[in-house]
């Protein structure tokens, strides 16, 4: 069985991390904010699809 994962090199990692940090400063809602809703929207920006055996 086969799924789809991502491969981050060290920079597009650290590019999410950033965009992370700089979307959370400067969210006007913090409380409704979570690090769910941060992943969701960085994992399909960054990062190369890849076919990942389990």
């Amino acid at each position: 069985m086969s799924s789809k994962a991502k491969i981050f090199t060290r920079e597009e990692f650290g590019n999410v991390i950033a965009a992370a940090i700089y979307d959370y400063e400067h969210s006007p809602a913090k409380c409704l904010y979570t690090t769910n809703d941060t992943a969701d929207k960085l994992y399909d920006r960054y990062g190369t699809e890849t076919e990942a055996e389990e």
